[in-house]
């Protein structure tokens, strides 16, 4: 081959005649070690002799001056089969120090190829698509994304960690991430158009079934690889909060659009039987999800704060949670897939799309600014699963073989992307595309994956998030929520419940509505019952205790009393069966060491808060009676007007009595004020009469605080609870609505590609003067307070319950 410049037509030659030869041929060919010298024969029977070293040396600006001189139909055959060639000459370079010392240890190389795939990214987002997606375009297009992506790989690093280091240390990143996001999300979209029209094609017979499933999933698995690069460049934590920090994918919806486009991709019901096509796009799915959730997990930046401070990117977030919960729906409700062999499962994994739907339904829930949408959209299928048989429920929910099933059915696996391979099945793929000719051909080759084990708790999973949706859904921070949603929960649940499962037309119902509130009642139990066995990485204390009062809760305002079946000898049967069962499971956790645990801390805190609610009603009664020996404000009429001889209206103005120690009462009263002074004395006696009401409002503040638990927080009360309520029946820890949680701090998990996840922030207020005389009477009761995080969180959860 010549040299570089001195004829610039031997590298699209070169390109052309090797792109299609494997590391293992072109290392056959070499005929000198030392040199790198091969000799081939053209397709037209010339012999060619390419100096490999040279090759390698130049391909990467050659690649970018063609992409830079491209017109409007960019050359997609030929930029693929230059980045075929130079993953070719990378592998090639691990068994040739001389090739390897050019290319993989040369600095200047390295720095070509990221800029290389910069500027590829940036074409290929922004090429002119629209209409086109039908033909050739859409597989050739995400197969140059993809493999230009694993370019990183090929000539960095193999650690995406060691990638996303250097990726951030180069000037343009940020231009790299934008370009990225956007040219994934372009592929995907073309993905879903493909399909359209390969389903029309076979609707009219113009292709086999064999033939579009194989341009189907060959362009699908292309658009996964460049997903799965995304999803490992993001779990480095700078490199994440980089992308968070960029204005274009935070708050402008770039990272939403990306979601969001991958989340509607739906299957075209002629591939509905194709078990490869349903696995990839639930993979891909999957790794939105993650993807998503990394973002949602960061301790740097709160990204679903900063989304919902811009109204576009707020309305993005919420159509992302439309689809989540439309998964969600589906990890609830639908039944497991049937598994005849798990080791024929492991060549089409279908990825955590179910149990990272449940994950991010949790932070959602737990968002303010999504509750609501949340929750509107969840509790009617939180209303059917605790209608269900009580046998059914419990092999779903509670460890048993359907929540094993399950666990084996999403099989977490990467994708091993074969770049050479995957651009040889993408140009094969648009020939017949292009060709439009109907052809039988064979299958291509499977995907391989790296499948992930399922770990010993993964059975456990599903129902520790469905106790994590109750809590979040229960729980009142009056710090961030309004005060008008503290019960907002229970009224929609309760609605759900009566317009659902205990309505005699749904097909949940049972025998009757009393029978039907019983069995929810109780299945609610058999669930808490079941996550209270599990350790407190699963399912943490705090989401214990809410769910508890939750049940509790729910048994007081759904279920049958005493009163209401007094005339009704079998529902009065079935009532005293029902709360026999709940002593008798109370019972059994007086057994449980955790349960006994909580109890003792439930106590304990609630015994320190009411302490310190005394010692602060007696020192504001103190200041009230202080305040009251020390003024005293009345209104007395002032007329004036005879001196003048013009009649003066009366005009009420404050006159201010002052008592002192050691001196007789001294009332001071101006017949004739002047006009500054009586706007001084009404400005004092306004601010007397003022730190007065703080003083009265503040007292009966912590005495409402004391006696709010007790008062019932639905407008369905029944007066009737009688028996169950006068015993002060306690179901095993679902302890009434009085001692209730009203704050919590979210427990983070570990994503399953190792990223730890972090606690939400929660937005800080300073404290009212209420808060500071509680926190200061808390103080002289315990003065080590500083040195106990127990005691910490149960007072930070106790100021942010008193409304400020």
């Amino acid at each position: 081959m010549a040299p570089r410049g001195t004829n610039v037509i031997d590298e699209f030659v070169a390109v052309e005649e090797l792109h299609a030869l494997s590391p293992k041929d072109m290392s056959s060919l070499l005929q000198e070690e030392e040199s790198l010298v091969l000799k081939l024969s053209s397709a037209k029977g010339v012999i060619l002799t390419v100096d490999v070293e040279k090759l390698a040396s130049c391909l990467p600006l050659h690649l970018m001056a063609c992409v830079a001189s491209s017109s409007n139909e960019p050359r997609l055959r030929y930029w693929l089969r230059s980045v075929r060639l130079l993953h070719t000459l990378s592998s090639l370079a691990h068994g040739y120090p001389k090739l390897a010392q050019v290319l993989l240890q040369d600095v200047k190389i390295r720095m070509q190829i990221l800029d290389l795939v910069t500027y590829m990214l940036v074409v290929l987002a922004n090429m002119e698509q629209e209409g086109r997606g039908g033909g050739f375009i859409a597989v050739l297009h995400a197969a140059s994304v993809a493999c230009s992506l694993y370019l990183l790989m090929a000539f960095i690093s193999h650690d995406w960690l060691d990638i996303a280091h250097v990726l951030l240390d180069h000037p343009k990143v940020d231009v790299f991430m934008d370009a990225a996001f956007d040219v994934v999300k372009r592929d995907i979209v073309l993905l879903q158009v493909k399909l359209r029209s390969l389903s029309i094609k076979l609707s009219a017979k113009k292709t086999t079934f064999e033939s579009a499933e194989r341009v189907a999933q060959v362009t699908a698995l292309q658009c996964e690889a460049s997903l799965q690069v995304l999803q490992h460049l993001c779990v480095a934590p700078n490199f994440r909060d980089q992308v968070l920090g960029h204005k274009e994918l935070c708050k402008n919806g770039g990272i939403l659009k990306l979601v969001l486009a991958v989340l509607k991709l739906q299957l075209p019901p002629v591939f509905s039987n194709s078990k490869s096509l349903k696995a990839t796009f639930s993979r891909s799915k999957a790794k939105a999800l993650v993807m998503m959730l990394t973002f949602c997990e960061s301790e740097q930046c709160s990204f679903l704060d900063e989304v919902a401070a811009e109204p576009n990117a707020m309305q993005l977030a919420e159509q992302v949670a439309h689809e989540v919960l439309l998964l969600v729906k589906g990890a609830l409700l639908e039944d497991p897939r049937l598994i005849e062999d798990e080791e024929e499962e492991k060549k089409n994994p279908m990825g955590f799309m179910h149990i990272t739907s449940l994950r991010l339904a949790d932070i959602f829930s737990d968002d303010s600014n999504f509750r609501n949408l949340v929750m509107d959209q969840i509790a009617p299928d939180l209303a059917s699963v605790l209608a269900v048989h009580p046998t059914k429920f419990q092999e779903r929910w509670c460890g048993g073989p359907v929540a094993r099933e399950l666990a084996v059915g999403e099989q977490d696996a990467s994708l091993i992307f074969d770049p050479f391979e995957a651009a040889g099945d993408a140009m094969a793929a648009a020939a017949k595309v292009g060709a439009g000719v109907c052809v039988q051909e064979e299958p291509c080759n499977p995907p391989d994956f790296q499948i992930i084990p399922l770990a010993a708790t993964a059975h456990q999973t599903r129902a520790a998030l469905l106790v994590k949706l109750f809590a979040n859904f229960f729980c009142f921070n009056a710090e961030v929520c309004p005060a008008d949603e503290k019960d907002r929960f229970m009224h929609t649940f309760l609605r759900y419940l009566r317009e659902g499962p205990l309505n005699p037309s749904h097909p949940l119902f049972f025998l009757s509505y009393e029978r039907t509130a019983v069995r929810i009642c109780e299945n609610l139990h058999t669930l808490y019952d079941y996550v209270l066995t599990l350790t407190s990485d699963t399912v943490v204390d705090d989401d214990l205790v809410l769910v508890s009062d939750f049940a509790e809760a729910l048994h007081h305002q759904m279920c049958p009393s005493s009163v209401s079946v007094a005339d009704a000898p079998l529902m009065s049967f079935v009532r005293d069966g029902h709360e026999q069962k709940l002593l008798q499971w109370k019972n059994e956790r007086e057994q449980s060491e955790r349960w006994n645990r909580l109890e003792q801390s439930r106590q304990s805190g609630n015994d320190e808060m009411a302490g310190a609610e005394v010692a602060v009603q007696a020192s504001n009664e103190s200041k009230k009676t202080e305040m009251d020996e020390l003024v005293k404000v009345e209104e007395v009429p002032h007329t004036s007007g005879e001196a003048t001889g013009h009649e003066i209206e009366t005009t009420p103005f404050a006159t201010m009595v002052v008592k002192s120690e050691g001196v007789d009462q001294h009332s001071i009263q101006h017949d004739g004020p002047s006009q500054g002074d009586v706007i001084a004395l009404q400005h004092v006696s306004m601010k007397l009469e003022n730190q007065k009401s703080e003083i009265e409002t503040e007292i009966m503040v912590v005495h409402e605080e004391g006696e709010s638990g007790s008062a019932n927080f639905t407008e369905h009360e029944d007066a009737g609870r009688g028996e169950q309520e006068s015993e002060g029946v306690n179901f095993g820890g679902m302890v009434t609505p009085a001692s209730r949680r009203t704050s919590r701090d979210r427990e983070p998990y570990s994503s399953e590609h190792g990223d730890e996840s972090q606690p939400k922030k929660r937005k800080r207020n300073i404290m009212s003067d209420q808060q500071v005389n509680v926190m200061e009477a808390a103080l002289q009761l315990e003065p080590g307070m500083q040195r106990s995080p127990k005691l910490i969180q149960q007072w930070t959860n106790h100021l942010n319950s008193i409304a400020k």
